[in-house]
């Protein structure tokens, strides 16, 4: 059985089929349908998704159907049931066939952060390449800009817990903190 498609939203947006980085589209808005979709984790009304992204008096329902052509070629694979089905009202990215970075460190809370272990941890701290979809601002898309700002700053908690226990456990042997995360040191000061 072969692994799931990667999608890496902890940083810059990536997919990841048998461990090689797919090229996605050059268009920022079809990356960022992508990403939602990958999240939202259920059906999509066509209607919304043009008002998150094609809020714009040309034909929002035509770039939102080209857009969904550049993805099908990235996330549908030959001889497999698609993940990514249409309708003439929906999209639905099928989240199931798919490993989503976010989905491993979306249930850290305060409370539970220090039910891990201390390997869980520092393999949770390395899936944060950045923050989240850095580089995929979107300032005339509003809606979606609130959206991925919102999810950015709580994440930027959820990683900051993740540190915090991490320092906490490992103050003890200072070698080991190199190995944490080394882009924490780089990524450490974004906020």
């Amino acid at each position: 059985m072969k692994a799931p498609l990667q999608i890496k939203v902890l940083g810059e947006l990536a997919v990841v089929r048998d461990a090689q980085e797919i090229v996605l589209p050059a268009s920022k808005k079809t990356r960022a349908l992508l990403a939602y979709l990958a999240l939202a984790n259920r059906r999509q009304r066509r209607d919304h998704l043009c008002q998150l992204l094609w809020n714009v008096p040309d034909d929002p329902r035509a770039s939102l159907r080209w857009s969904l052509t550049k993805l099908r070629r990235v996330l549908n694979e030959d001889g497999d049931e698609p993940c990514l089905r249409t309708d003439g009202s929906s999209v639905f990215l099928d989240t199931n066939k798919l490993d989503v970075d976010l989905l491993h460190v979306a249930h850290i809370t305060a409370k539970n952060v220090s039910s891990l272990t201390t390997s869980d941890l520092k393999i949770l701290a390395a899936l944060f390449r950045g923050r989240f979809l850095e580089g995929l601002e979107l300032p005339r898309c509003p809606v979606f800009e609130a959206w991925r700002t919102f999810q950015a700053d709580a994440l930027d908690r959820t990683r900051s817990l993740i540190l915090q226990m991490l320092i906490e456990r490992l103050r003890g042997e200072p070698d080991s903190g190199a190995s944490v995360c080394p882009s924490a040191a780089v990524h450490g000061s974004d906020r």
